[in-house]
């Protein structure tokens, strides 16, 4: 049974590997073996070292189902019919999932090993390469039983919100771990306690660093012990999740309890008129739909996480911004908003002029959600870190930035839809809701670009009062928020609903099939009408898909980290940290900062321009 799975994994990712699939997973690779080689030459001589970094990469395989959304090739429902047991089906699945690119790029990371046995005595191999073996093993079972008990957690809100906490911190932690290791290092210097790299060792990830240490020093049955704990871990994972497998194929996943509508004085303004009744309905589908909830309290951790972590050397400077980061991820997660929903469109499609209403009660109903928390995250946490001068500059971009985020979500979510599956057929999986995971995250990182952009005006206003020390223009940054942000949000709707009067026939169809439109016209500079790929990068050839993946793939480390981030510590005198390169170039800090946001938005530019041009280029004639 292995062996026909395996096949069958195989023939999918043949057929599959194209488009934007093809690039996200060639940079994934690239980018993987590159972290894979980083591997091997930090931790050829020290074991403590090594066993945080297999740490790293067996965090990131637990991370993945989530981030993926679920990362099913093979779906255990398509074989729920044949006649085998959940433990034979469990052993074939994690059989395939050898198959890919994820494997090998981790066990190319793993053969790190190998030169540090070497460095503690050749003799050390011999548990060396078991234990590299046994290792993948153990973070390939580790994916899919986390995927496995994330997909029984989201069947309730407690276990959404557990699965955006494990979720959500882990990514905060990724991006701003540096923090942690700063806060360690003052406090117990470089080596760190010891008794902190004795749990580091002795986590399932530092196991074989362990065998490989006894080994060296001849203490066998300590190396040969941890060698079989290491086996033995996986066959207990492999029961865990083929009973958790056989719960998912002969139980209907419950259906969480309905709540009944909020009865406040907001809650009944969005009942009136046609905006307000979809609002209402979009406000009930923010409370009952568990994946909406999970991506909620996704960007609410995320945020406090990302923004709090500094905290821990003493940095305060970017607690103020938390609801604004709070604001741009749940922007980056409600992006698809329109996909989200599936096949529902007809229902707006079959009634006479509703596409205005249904559009601007969605964009309500965000705000509903979004404002109330945005607003208590910027106002407690300016608050605590004591900056006086963060107000103004709050408290501008504040609306600014919710009326940008709601235009460009329904902008995006029209004109850039991803077929999402409809939510009443999504089965035991909650995760898995599309086979277009990678379109999706293309979309989130649009949103994190796109709206900062929107907030530049007031940003701006308020950001050179500061700077200027003239408190009056300082505030005069939140009537420019209040007044771009109604633009924004008034020219992305009319956007978005013009698009569904126009196109929505079009739109129906890419939820209903899963296929976007192939072709849409586009008029030339010399009138003629041409027939245009409207979406998808198949076709592209091969090395511009390589470039677009890469430009989403890299376009946030300038913008974010290398950009605002930077830009902050310089403007608050926090120098030499970490690996923010505008720290570290004195009064050239500030123009280095804003020259590498330039930069990421020109690389992200790159990778939204450069599949129009081609098929503008490859447009033809129509008929």
């Amino acid at each position: 049974m292995a062996g026909v799975l395996i096949a069958m994994r195989v023939a999918v990712l043949r057929h599959s590997l194209r488009g934007a699939r093809a690039a996200w997973t060639s940079t994934g690779a690239l980018v993987g073996l590159g972290l894979a080689v980083a591997t091997i030459v930090s931790g050829r001589t020290d074991g403590t070292l090594l066993a945080s970094l297999w740490g790293t990469w067996a965090i990131g395989w637990a991370v993945a189902p989530l981030v993926s959304g679920g990362g099913e090739v093979l779906k255990p429902e398509n074989f729920a019919m044949l006649p085998m047991s959940p433990r034979r089906l469990a052993s074939g699945l994690l059989a395939s999932s050898f198959v890919g690119f994820g494997p090998a790029v981790t066990l190319v990371a793993f053969a790190s090993l190998l030169p540090y046995a070497v460095h503690k005595g050749p003799v050390a191999l011999v548990v060396a390469v078991p234990a590299l073996l046994l290792e993948l093993v153990f973070v390939v079972l580790l994916a899919r039983f986390v995927n496995a008990v994330a997909g029984m957690l989201l069947r309730t809100r407690v276990g959404a919100f557990i699965v955006a906490l494990v979720w959500a911190g882990s990514m905060a932690l990724i991006a701003q771990g540096w923090a942690l290791v700063a806060a360690l290092t003052q406090r117990w210097g470089d080596e760190g306690p010891a008794y902190l790299r004795d749990v580091v060792g002795w986590l399932p990830s530092g196991w074989p660093i362990r065998a490989v240490d006894a080994a060296a020093r001849g203490d066998w049955g300590v190396a040969l012990g941890v060698l079989a704990a290491l086996a033995v871990l996986p066959v207990l994972m492999l029961l865990g999740w083929s009973r958790l497998l056989q719960r998912r194929l002969t139980e209907k996943p419950a259906r969480p309890s309905e709540r009944r509508a909020s009865s406040s004085r907001l809650g009944r303004i969005a009942y009136t008129g046609r905006v307000g009744a979809v609002a209402a309905k979009e406000l009930r589908s923010w409370s009952r739909d568990l994946l909406r909830t999970n991506h909620l309290w996704f960007a609410v951790i995320y945020a406090v996480g990302f923004c709090l972590l500094p905290v821990l050397v003493g940095w305060w400077g970017m607690a103020p911004y938390t609801g604004l980061a709070m604001l741009l991820m749940g922007s980056g997660l409600a992006a698809n908003i329109y996909g989200l929903d599936g096949t529902a469109l007809w229902l707006t499609l079959l009634t006479p002029g509703a596409a205005r209403a249904d559009v601007r009660g969605r964009q309500l109903a965000w705000v509903t959600v979004m404002a109330p928390m945005a607003i208590g995250l910027s106002v407690a946490f300016t608050v605590l870190s004591g900056d006086s001068y963060a107000w103004p500059i709050v408290v501008s971009l504040l609306p600014a930035v919710l009326g940008g985020a709601a235009g460009l979500i329904a902008l995006v979510s029209t004109h850039m839809l991803v077929p999402m599956t409809d939510p009443h057929k999504r089965g035991s999986n909650p995760l898995g809701i599309s086979d277009n995971d990678g379109s999706s995250t293309g979309l989130a990182y649009l949103m994190l670009g796109g709206v900062p952009v929107t907030a530049l005006p007031a940003g701006a206003v308020a950001a050179a009062g500061v700077l200027t020390d003239r408190p009056w223009l300082a505030w005069l940054g939140l009537p420019t928020g209040l007044v771009t942000g109604a633009f924004f949000a008034w020219l992305g709707g009319r956007l978005a609903h013009r698009r569904l009067d126009a196109h929505g026939p079009e739109l129906l169809e890419a939820m209903r099939t899963g296929v976007a439109p192939a072709t849409r016209k586009v008029t030339g500079k010399d009138g003629v009408e041409r027939l245009m790929a409207a979406k998808g990068l198949d076709d592209l050839p091969k090395r511009l898909r390589v470039i677009v993946g890469v430009c989403w793939s890299v376009c946030w480390l300038p913008i974010f980290p290398q950009g605002l981030v930077a830009l902050g510590f310089v403007l608050f005198g926090q120098e030499r940290h970490s690996w923010f390169l505008a720290t570290y170039v004195g009064g050239w800090g500030v123009p280095l900062a804003c020259g590498m946001v330039v930069f990421g938005l020109a690389v992200l530019g790159t990778g939204i321009y450069l599949p129009g041009w081609y098929r503008k280029r490859e447009a033809v004639d129509a008929v």
